[in-house]
């Protein structure tokens, strides 16, 4: 009896102390991490280097995902109406929405290549060759008027001579840069073509296996988890991939369609520079609430460097442009998938820009959000539990 005593006095000891045993054992790892935080980052940094062909077929996966249940719901219906008789399985249409979606994808992503990269490279090399002529004609047009004063003519002169180093400096470290960036990342693609099929493969095998894997997954949390835990864990991933991948998918259909229509009107309004001017709108749009001026403004001095007229109109078009987009398109789209407050959004963009460039910028805004999801329902947690005792409404 004693010993029964004894046994349970030290269990309740044990459980009492386990969460102080939990916070020290943190605080040890945490202690020899940051003392070996080189040998932790090139770790993990390799082991991302070798599951990065899986890491690329679940990114995949999951952006083909909406696209391969459309398809795949489109046949299921065609064929139910041609043969009037439903099937019972429920991916027997998987494989041929999966191959048609990749098909699709690529096809796009091939005439895309084939179209703007030979016009963009005629761009920028008509920029590089008109630039300098152009200032430099903008120049004596400003030198000739205002030949009758010394004082005039030194500052024009000056500001001058400043533009034309910022102007070279850019050229030549800038944008050359940019482009032997954008020139190694493809051969670096090309070079991962391996990386690249493994990815598609797995992809598809995710597909076809997904609902194996939710129920796996669904195992996991059930061995492990209360039905009440178990429930909650299921509602902040819908929630999560609510957010996150609302928020990815139609952010990339929102800046395709403004890159359309950047691209239609320039045309219309015979604009220079329309292929590459095109490319920049649609793919800073990608980044919220900033991306549109980021984009504007270079495109904006490029334009107005070849024509003042032009460049004005460029102008008041993209202010248009913007206003359909910020106020129809980009709503229609997204909806309220973020669920931030403007303050919050600048708040992400900066710390995500800050922390991991035009990426962070570009995820910064639905990883905030979905940190600020859990963050509030925790607290509507914490307040209902204070005033009945236990949770009543968590949201």
């Amino acid at each position: 009896m004693d010993k029964d005593k004894e046994k349970i006095t030290l269990k309740k000891v044990f459980y009492a102390s386990l969460p102080q045993i939990i916070v020290l054992a943190c605080a040890i790892i945490i202690f020899f991490a940051f003392f070996n935080l080189k040998g932790i980052v090139s770790q993990v940094e390799k082991i991302l280097s070798i599951l990065m062909p899986i890491i690329i077929g679940l990114v995949f996966a999951y952006l083909a995902n909406p696209l391969v249940k459309r398809f795949e719901g489109y046949f299921r219906d065609s064929w139910t109406t041609m043969r009037k008789k439903e099937v019972k399985s429920k991916t027997a249409f998987r494989l041929p929405a999966i191959l048609v979606t990749f098909f699709l994808v690529g096809w796009i992503i091939y005439l895309l290549v084939s179209l703007v990269v030979p016009q963009l490279y005629s761009n920028i090399t008509g920029i590089i060759y008109a630039v300098p002529g152009q200032t430099t004609k903008y120049y004596n047009i400003l030198m000739g008027m205002m030949s009758g004063n010394s004082w005039l003519s030194d500052i024009v002169n000056n500001a001058y001579k400043s533009i034309m180093e910022f102007l070279n400096g850019w050229l030549k470290n800038e944008l050359f840069s940019q482009i032997s960036i954008v020139i190694n990342g493809l051969f670096s693609v090309v070079g991962a073509v391996s990386n690249l099929l493994i990815g598609c493969i797995t992809a598809i095998y995710v597909l076809l296996s997904k609902e194996t894997f939710a129920r796996q997954s669904d195992l996991v949390l059930t061995a492990f988890f209360s039905d009440t835990t178990h429930g909650k864990i299921k509602e902040i991933i819908r929630e999560v991939d609510r957010i996150f991948g609302g928020f990815i998918s139609g952010k990339l259909l929102d800046s395709l369609i403004i890159g359309i229509l950047c691209f239609i009107g320039a045309s219309l309004l015979r604009l220079p520079y329309v292929v590459l001017v095109s490319m920049i709108v649609g793919v800073t749009n990608i980044i919220p609430f900033f991306g549109p001026y980021i984009g504007a403004i270079p495109c904006s001095i490029l334009i107005l460097l070849d024509s003042p007229t032009k460049g004005l109109i460029f102008i008041v078009f993209i202010l248009i442009l913007q206003q359909f987009d910020g106020n129809i398109l980009g709503p229609k789209i997204l909806g309220d998938s973020i669920g931030l407050s403007p303050f919050w959004v600048i708040f992400a963009i900066v710390l995500g820009g800050g922390l991991f460039g035009i990426v962070g910028m570009i995820i910064g805004v639905p990883s905030f959000a979905v940190i600020y999801y859990l963050v509030k329902r925790y607290i509507y947690y914490c307040l209902n539990k204070r005033k009945t005792g236990e949770m009543t409404d968590e949201r």
